[in-house]
């Protein structure tokens, strides 16, 4: 089962501690109990039951204030959408993003520039302003893009840009959007 590494800041892991203490339970424990509430996971007992008290254990504690949960992502839900709804939801929308700026910008390949790609995967484009920005797709996506974007046999060279810069290069272009709307 894959694990979910959760970060803690100190003020958070200390009230952590201090629960876990005034309950009399191991941190990793504790922090099993409060994230099952949080994460609104199913018990035992409840209608639609789908994970057991006690089938999460094995959650750690390790150094650093961090805590690894077994369980799987697609269970994860912050109480109105689970994991694997919220990344269908990006993948959607990226498509319609792709579709509304039109060939001239957004593009997508079959393969990585070296001639690779992740079986099941393409990788999608789109050449704003302030740079590139690209997310891998599931096969089942391609039709969705047919005639909207440009077809590259080989995508274009990466840039190196990380999660970080992918956000800030939005923030940038959609920025330059509002102030020329403002403007003219």
């Amino acid at each position: 089962m894959p694990t979910i590494k959760v970060d803690l800041d100190a003020e958070s892991f200390r009230r952590l501690a201090e629960l876990a203490i005034d309950e009399r339970r191991p941190i990793p424990w504790q922090a099993e109990v409060l994230l099952i509430r949080a994460l609104a996971v199913p018990v035992e007992g409840e209608a639609n039951s789908a994970i057991a008290l006690g089938e999460w254990s094995g959650v750690t504690c390790m150094a650093d204030d961090v805590l690894h949960l077994p369980c799987s992502v697609e269970q994860v839900s912050d109480g109105y959408h689970k994991f694997a709804e919220l990344y269908q939801h990006h993948c959607l929308l990226f498509i319609a993003l792709l579709c509304s700026q039109g060939s001239n910008v957004a593009w997508r390949s079959r393969l990585h520039k070296d001639g690779t790609m992740f079986e099941g995967w393409f990788i999608a484009g789109l050449n704003l302003p302030t740079g590139t920005i690209t997310y891998y797709l599931r096969r089942s996506y391609w039709y969705l893009l047919d005639s909207a974007v440009t077809d590259y046999e080989r995508a274009p060279v990466w840039d190196g840009h990380t999660p970080d810069d992918v956000v800030f290069r939005l923030n940038e272009w959609l920025r330059s959007l509002a102030e020329g709307r403002q403007n003219g």
